[in-house]
């Protein structure tokens, strides 16, 4: 049953999680250490932060949130709950789309994020794998994301209808609609994706937050999980293939 062609793209993930359950759908390696995140897990920090973008921000369908992190499985959540939302992710350069025309900015690094609108909302993430605060002082304007998206439901609650039309992704050379995420995953609107992979590592030196992020939509939705690594490790390893070797063995990774 071809599924994503029916309903949104990341409501067809949330069902790829509850499908994958308590098996690992996202292994994270940073430079302190390496979690595993279940299809259950990922599907209830989806939820929880979809839940506050619906229903404590309020964003309206095809408002814009802009994700200022690095490839990390904290971004992947933003990105995925925005979507879920019917929100715009903006990947355009500052220059193309400043940060004061974003609803939402989800940011680690808050005290360089200024000018923004009266109706921008700042959200400080931190990086720590597990952290449930930023774990820092924040500006007067920021909130500290991890309590907000923590207390939210692990159940999904009210969304919004999606307007197919309305724009998903901004990019610095085109818009994909919400319609248009399937055949974006799917690379049918630009070169062929790479072919599912049951486990696929997600990152390369140059890999971008909008990479990252096709890659794992691409993996989760043919039934695969993906181990994802921060910059710093993603560098180390780069230059250390045989540690490169030994993890890509061990994680059973296949592309």
């Amino acid at each position: 049953m071809n599924f994503m062609n029916s309903i949104p793209v990341v409501n067809a993930l949330l069902t790829a999680n509850q499908r994958t359950g308590r098996h690992p759908q996202l292994t994270w390696y940073g430079h302190d250490g390496r979690i595993e995140l279940s299809g259950d897990v990922l599907t209830n920090w989806i939820n929880k932060t979809t839940n506050l973008l619906v229903e404590e921000i309020a964003i309206d369908p095809g408002e814009t949130v802009r994700i200022d992190l690095p490839p990390h499985w904290r971004t992947l959540v933003w990105q995925c709950a925005t979507l879920l939302a019917g929100g715009a992710l903006d990947f355009t350069p500052p220059a193309h789309q400043p940060p004061h025309l974003a609803r939402v900015i989800a940011t680690n690094r808050p005290d360089e994020i200024s000018a923004v609108s009266p109706q921008s909302e700042i959200y400080a993430v931190s990086l720590a794998p597990l952290a449930r605060t930023f774990g820092a002082p924040l500006p007067p304007h920021v909130i500290d994301a991890g309590p907000a998206v923590m207390g939210n439901s692990d159940a999904l609650g009210y969304v919004p209808p999606i307007t197919p039309n309305s724009p998903a992704l901004y990019t610095s050379s085109t818009t994909i609609t919400h319609e248009g995420l399937h055949d974006w995953v799917n690379g049918t609107l630009s070169a062929p994706h790479t072919p599912p992979a049951r486990r696929y590592l997600a990152v390369s030196p140059d890999t971008t937050t909008l990479d990252v992020l096709r890659s794992a939509l691409h993996t989760w939705l043919n039934g695969g999980s993906i181990v994802l690594t921060d910059p710093v490790t993603t560098a180390e390893l780069h230059t250390d293939p045989e540690r490169k070797e030994r993890i890509l063995a061990s994680e059973n990774v296949t592309a």
